[in-house]
Protein backbone atom coordinates (compact mmCIF):
# COMPACT_ATOMS: atom_id res chain seq x y z
CA UNK A 1 0.00 0.00 0.00
CA UNK A 2 2.56 2.52 0.76
CA UNK A 3 4.36 1.80 -2.59
CA UNK A 4 0.93 2.35 -4.45
CA UNK A 5 1.21 5.43 -2.11
CA UNK A 6 4.54 6.30 -3.59
CA UNK A 7 4.40 5.62 -7.03
CA UNK A 8 0.59 7.15 -7.28
CA UNK A 9 2.25 10.50 -5.84
CA UNK A 10 5.08 10.36 -8.58
CA UNK A 11 2.62 10.13 -11.56
CA UNK A 12 0.50 12.78 -10.31
CA UNK A 13 3.27 15.65 -9.99
CA UNK A 14 3.54 18.01 -12.87
CA UNK A 15 6.65 19.61 -13.66
CA UNK A 16 5.60 23.44 -14.30
CA UNK A 17 8.71 24.84 -15.31
CA UNK A 18 12.31 24.47 -15.25
CA UNK A 19 14.50 27.46 -17.27
CA UNK A 20 17.73 26.99 -17.71
CA UNK A 21 17.69 22.89 -16.21
CA UNK A 22 17.76 24.00 -12.77
CA UNK A 23 16.46 20.36 -12.20
CA UNK A 24 17.22 18.04 -11.60
CA UNK A 25 19.38 19.13 -8.18
CA UNK A 26 23.21 17.68 -7.93
CA UNK A 27 22.81 15.12 -4.83
CA UNK A 28 26.56 16.85 -3.59
CA UNK A 29 25.35 19.65 -2.55
CA UNK A 30 26.97 20.63 0.75
CA UNK A 31 23.09 22.95 2.04
CA UNK A 32 19.90 23.44 0.68
CA UNK A 33 16.94 25.47 2.53
CA UNK A 34 13.64 23.93 2.89
CA UNK A 35 11.22 26.61 3.39
CA UNK A 36 7.50 27.40 3.61
CA UNK A 37 3.97 27.10 5.02
CA UNK A 38 4.08 23.78 3.32
CA UNK A 39 7.48 22.21 3.79
CA UNK A 40 6.49 20.05 7.43
CA UNK A 41 2.91 20.74 7.49
CA UNK A 42 1.44 16.53 7.23
CA UNK A 43 -1.73 17.30 7.49
CA UNK A 44 -1.89 19.76 4.46
CA UNK A 45 -0.87 16.61 1.82
CA UNK A 46 -3.79 14.72 2.82
CA UNK A 47 -7.01 17.35 1.97
CA UNK A 48 -10.21 16.75 2.63
CA UNK A 49 -12.31 14.26 4.23
CA UNK A 50 -9.27 12.77 5.91
CA UNK A 51 -9.48 11.50 9.52
CA UNK A 52 -8.60 13.96 12.34
CA UNK A 53 -6.37 10.99 13.80
CA UNK A 54 -3.89 9.39 10.79
CA UNK A 55 -2.14 5.99 12.11
CA UNK A 56 0.50 6.26 8.91
CA UNK A 57 3.15 7.51 8.79
CA UNK A 58 3.32 11.34 6.52
CA UNK A 59 6.66 12.30 4.59
CA UNK A 60 6.30 15.67 4.59
CA UNK A 61 8.47 17.48 1.33
CA UNK A 62 11.13 18.41 4.78
CA UNK A 63 11.28 14.58 5.40
CA UNK A 64 11.66 13.56 2.21
CA UNK A 65 14.54 15.83 1.26
CA UNK A 66 16.39 14.64 4.43
CA UNK A 67 16.13 11.09 3.55
CA UNK A 68 17.48 11.52 -0.07
CA UNK A 69 20.48 13.59 0.63
CA UNK A 70 21.68 11.94 4.21
CA UNK A 71 23.07 13.24 7.54
CA UNK A 72 26.26 14.74 5.31
CA UNK A 73 24.00 17.55 3.63
CA UNK A 74 23.03 20.89 5.88
CA UNK A 75 19.34 21.32 5.44
CA UNK A 76 18.06 24.42 6.80
CA UNK A 77 14.33 24.64 7.52
CA UNK A 78 12.53 27.52 8.30
CA UNK A 79 8.21 27.76 7.73
CA UNK A 80 8.44 31.53 6.72
CA UNK A 81 4.88 32.05 7.20
CA UNK A 82 1.40 30.54 7.67
CA UNK A 83 -0.70 29.59 4.80
CA UNK A 84 -3.15 32.29 5.86
CA UNK A 85 -3.47 35.16 7.94
CA UNK A 86 -0.87 37.47 8.90
CA UNK A 87 0.02 36.32 12.49
CA UNK A 88 3.51 34.15 11.65
CA UNK A 89 6.01 36.19 10.59
CA UNK A 90 9.65 34.34 10.06
CA UNK A 91 10.53 35.91 6.68
CA UNK A 92 13.78 37.07 7.52
CA UNK A 93 15.01 33.95 9.04
CA UNK A 94 14.09 32.16 6.15
CA UNK A 95 15.79 34.95 4.11
CA UNK A 96 19.16 34.16 6.24
CA UNK A 97 18.17 30.20 5.42
CA UNK A 98 18.38 30.78 1.89
CA UNK A 99 21.40 33.12 1.75
CA UNK A 100 23.73 30.29 3.33
CA UNK A 101 22.09 27.52 1.32
CA UNK A 102 23.45 26.12 -1.89
CA UNK A 103 19.56 26.12 -3.27
CA UNK A 104 16.32 27.17 -1.75
CA UNK A 105 13.13 25.24 -1.95
CA UNK A 106 9.86 26.54 -0.87
CA UNK A 107 6.91 24.94 -0.15
CA UNK A 108 3.85 26.73 -0.86
CA UNK A 109 -0.24 26.34 -1.51
CA UNK A 110 -3.32 25.66 1.09
CA UNK A 111 -4.79 25.41 3.94
CA UNK A 112 -6.51 21.57 3.86
CA UNK A 113 -8.39 21.69 6.79
CA UNK A 114 -9.45 24.23 9.76
CA UNK A 115 -6.66 24.24 11.91
CA UNK A 116 -7.34 26.19 15.02
CA UNK A 117 -6.97 30.03 14.43
CA UNK A 118 -6.85 29.03 10.32
CA UNK A 119 -9.09 28.99 7.90
CA UNK A 120 -9.29 25.79 5.34
CA UNK A 121 -8.89 27.08 1.88
CA UNK A 122 -9.79 23.80 -0.31
CA UNK A 123 -12.40 21.47 0.62
CA UNK A 124 -15.81 21.65 1.21
CA UNK A 125 -17.43 24.40 2.58
CA UNK A 126 -14.08 26.66 2.42
CA UNK A 127 -14.62 28.57 -0.52
CA UNK A 128 -12.41 31.07 -1.30
CA UNK A 129 -12.65 35.05 -3.36
CA UNK A 130 -9.58 34.77 -5.16
CA UNK A 131 -7.60 31.94 -6.92
CA UNK A 132 -4.21 34.47 -5.76
CA UNK A 133 -2.03 32.75 -2.81
CA UNK A 134 -3.55 33.08 0.26
CA UNK A 135 -1.58 35.18 3.67
CA UNK A 136 2.13 36.10 2.93
CA UNK A 137 3.41 33.49 0.50
CA UNK A 138 4.18 35.45 -2.39
CA UNK A 139 5.98 38.31 -0.01
CA UNK A 140 8.01 35.02 1.31
CA UNK A 141 8.51 33.50 -2.59
CA UNK A 142 9.82 37.00 -3.38
CA UNK A 143 12.16 37.52 -0.75
CA UNK A 144 13.63 34.44 -1.22
CA UNK A 145 14.08 34.70 -4.99
CA UNK A 146 16.05 38.14 -4.30
CA UNK A 147 18.32 36.54 -2.23
CA UNK A 148 19.92 35.23 -5.38
CA UNK A 149 20.09 31.46 -4.08
CA UNK A 150 18.74 29.31 -7.03
CA UNK A 151 14.97 28.89 -6.16
CA UNK A 152 12.29 26.33 -6.77
CA UNK A 153 8.52 26.39 -5.81
CA UNK A 154 7.05 23.72 -5.31
CA UNK A 155 3.27 24.00 -4.74
CA UNK A 156 1.33 21.83 -2.35
CA UNK A 157 -2.76 22.18 -3.20
CA UNK A 158 -6.00 20.88 -4.57
CA UNK A 159 -7.32 23.47 -6.86
CA UNK A 160 -6.01 25.93 -9.54
CA UNK A 161 -4.14 28.52 -8.21
CA UNK A 162 -2.80 32.10 -9.99
CA UNK A 163 0.53 32.55 -10.00
CA UNK A 164 1.93 34.85 -12.36
CA UNK A 165 4.53 37.03 -10.23
CA UNK A 166 6.57 33.30 -9.80
CA UNK A 167 5.72 31.82 -13.03
CA UNK A 168 7.56 35.11 -14.26
CA UNK A 169 10.99 34.85 -12.18
CA UNK A 170 11.11 31.82 -10.32
CA UNK A 171 13.17 28.91 -12.71
CA UNK A 172 11.40 25.92 -11.52
CA UNK A 173 7.98 25.27 -10.36
CA UNK A 174 6.70 21.28 -9.53
CA UNK A 175 2.97 21.11 -9.16
CA UNK A 176 3.18 18.47 -6.35
CA UNK A 177 -1.01 18.71 -5.81
CA UNK A 178 -2.11 16.54 -2.53
CA UNK A 179 0.54 14.05 -2.55
CA UNK A 180 -0.76 12.25 0.30
CA UNK A 181 1.09 9.93 2.71
CA UNK A 182 4.40 9.39 0.71
CA UNK A 183 4.29 12.84 -0.62
CA UNK A 184 7.38 13.99 0.53
CA UNK A 185 9.67 11.13 -1.07
CA UNK A 186 7.87 11.31 -4.39
CA UNK A 187 8.52 15.48 -4.42
CA UNK A 188 12.54 14.83 -3.39
CA UNK A 189 12.60 11.67 -6.30
CA UNK A 190 11.67 14.74 -9.18
CA UNK A 191 13.94 17.26 -7.48
CA UNK A 192 16.84 15.29 -7.58
CA UNK A 193 16.04 13.49 -10.99
CA UNK A 194 15.24 9.81 -9.23
CA UNK A 195 11.68 9.94 -10.92
CA UNK A 196 11.21 12.11 -14.48
CA UNK A 197 7.97 13.77 -13.77
CA UNK A 198 5.18 12.86 -16.50
CA UNK A 199 2.22 13.92 -15.13
CA UNK A 200 -0.44 16.14 -17.25
CA UNK A 201 -2.18 19.42 -15.57
CA UNK A 202 -5.96 18.58 -15.07
CA UNK A 203 -7.21 21.81 -15.08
Amino acid sequence: HQQLALQSAREGIVLLKNQNIVLPLKKNLKSIAAIGPNADDERNQLGDYTSTVVLQEIVTTLDGIRKKLGPGVTVNYVKGCNATGNDLDEISSAVKAARKSEVAIVVIGENEWQKPGKQGTNGEGYDVATLELTGRQLELVQKIHATGTPTIVVLINGRPLAIPWIAEHVPAIVEAWIPGEKGGDAIADILFGDYNPDGKLPV
